[in-house]
């Protein structure tokens, strides 16, 4: 039996893990990490012990990029999210605020900070 790579492809902090994470569940298949890398031990790699024709992986590389040649892929996911959103994510991720904006390091947005 041939295996299923399904690839679910976005920017950073535009939710690719957790799409991944919800699809590998969806079809009942394991999330073996990032297509373009060999991580054995991928933190967000999870289902190891899911029997299934699928194989779901997560990645931040175009499909025009010689990175996506690794092997052959059964569906491609497109993540997109609004650019306005994925730089506050980011910027909560980082640690980056703007001069003037560092009153907001720590601050509690109603028990969600």
């Amino acid at each position: 039996m041939k295996l299923k790579n399904i690839v679910i492809v976005g920017y950073p902090k535009s939710g690719t893990t957790w799409v991944a994470r919800l699809v590998a569940d969806l079809v009942d298949c394991p999330l073996n990490g990032d297509w373009t890398f060999d991580e054995e031990n991928a933190p967000f790699a999870v289902g190891k012990e899911r029997d299934s024709s699928y194989r779901c992986y997560k990645s931040h590389h175009m499909v025009a990029d010689k990175a996506m040649t690794r092997g052959d892929i059964y569906k491609i996911l497109y993540v997109v999210r609004d650019p306005r959103d994925v730089v506050v994510s980011g910027a909560h991720y980082f640690g980056f605020l703007p001069q003037g904006l560092g009153f907001l390091r720590g601050a509690s947005w109603g028990g969600l900070g």
